[in-house]
């Protein structure tokens, strides 16, 4: 069977970029004490919207105790302005990989007051799960979305699609049955395969 040649596209991190980037994402945000930002959730539906096969992945670490938690915990002390004394604690770091088909990128945020962008001592679980979702929202900035807010631009930047291409051999339509009959034969339609990235868990 003789073969004639089909180009598929292939995802690039440029394509991602400029396809994520061009977003005007300032209908999604939100605004609290004087800062602007964008959701988590919108931030996820927008990516799915355009690569719906978007997975990603928060960091695990293990504590001394040989407990795994998704934050990386840091010595720290503070002040008691009651008595004088000195609090010993913890601040905590968390950390997202996000993988778009084949492109990945990492991101790693502190767990912040919502109002100073200061660390906070001994953070709650609420204080952990607001930080990892944060996170999460700026590791996809890192693939373009929403990028302008965070360079103070009021709109993104325009892109045109040059998406990159590769050839790909696909199989000539077969000849159609000679005689009286009408009926249609599919076409074949060429099978690729890839190696199977490392289970993310969601």
């Amino acid at each position: 069977m003789t073969s004639t040649t089909k180009t598929a596209k292939t995802v690039t991190m440029q394509h991602i970029w400029k396809k994520l980037s061009s977003i005007n994402v300032t209908k999604f945000t939100k605004v609290k004490n004087n800062l602007s930002y964008l959701p988590w959730s919108d931030a996820v539906a927008l990516t799915m919207e355009h690569f719906p096969t978007m997975k990603y992945n928060f960091q695990v670490w293990t504590d001394s105790n040989g407990i795994k938690q998704m934050v990386n915990m840091v010595p720290a002390s503070r002040m008691d302005e009651k008595t004088g004394t000195v609090i010993n604690g913890f601040t905590g770091i968390v950390a997202c990989t996000v993988e778009i088909d084949g492109n990945t990128r990492d991101m790693v945020l502190p767990i912040m007051t919502g109002y100073k962008n200061s660390a906070v001592f001994n953070p709650t679980s609420r204080d952990i799960t607001d930080a990892l979702m944060r996170c999460l929202t700026k590791c996809l900035a890192m693939f373009g979305l929403g990028h302008h807010l965070y360079t103070g631009e009021e709109l993104p930047k325009q892109y045109g699609d040059d998406t990159a291409t590769t050839k790909v051999v696909a199989p000539t339509k077969p000849k159609a049955p000679t005689g009286n009959s009408t009926k249609r034969i599919p076409l074949i339609q060429p099978v690729t395969t890839a190696e199977e990235p490392a289970t993310i868990q969601e």
